[in-house]
């Protein structure tokens, strides 16, 4: 067995790699996923439910079919997670007004609150983790990710109330 201390071993000398950036900010990105967590579970919700909630707030009284498509699941996959939501009293299902064989998803009282509480800690755990950084460092991380965001392709916008 072979062991760092061996010398004369090709490689034993070679550092690792240093990761690379996609690399350090996948880090990143997960580790406020994962301080975030407590605050989902506090109130029954996985972090995927979170999600859902956070995009039927965005897009507003959302189809169905257009929840799946901005999550990037499939239908069924979405009409499950709709029903554990509204068990839990989070959403509510209504009729499309426009369109009689679709469904909108839409928040209850309940769900926005939840939501503005899970989004508040999942700031105050972005923010433990930014802490890190002096402010002109933050503010200059905050340029450089507004460098990379600008001139891409936007993200999906909102759809319109009762569409």
């Amino acid at each position: 067995m072979t062991t760092q201390s061996d010398p004369g071993e090709p490689g034993d000398d070679v550092p690792p790699a240093a990761p690379s950036l996609a690399e350090l900010y996948l880090r990143t990105a997960h580790r406020i996923r994962r301080r975030s967590a407590p605050s989902y579970e506090q109130f029954g919700l996985t972090e995927s439910q979170a999600r859902a909630l956070r995009v039927i707030s965005r897009y507003s009284r959302p189809r169905m079919a257009d929840l799946a498509q901005a999550l990037e699941v499939v239908p069924r996959s979405i009409t499950s997670m709709v029903d554990t939501l509204e068990a839990a009293g989070f959403v509510a299902r209504e009729p499309d007004p426009t369109d009689r064989r679709a469904t909108i998803v839409v928040l209850t009282a309940a769900g926005r609150s939840v939501l503005e509480q899970v989004g508040r800690m999942r700031a105050e755990a972005a923010e433990q983790l930014f802490a890190k950084l002096s402010g002109d460092e933050q503010g200059e991380l905050r340029r450089l990710l507004e460098v990379l965001d600008s001139g891409e392709e936007p993200l999906p916008s909102r759809r319109p109330r009762g569409r």
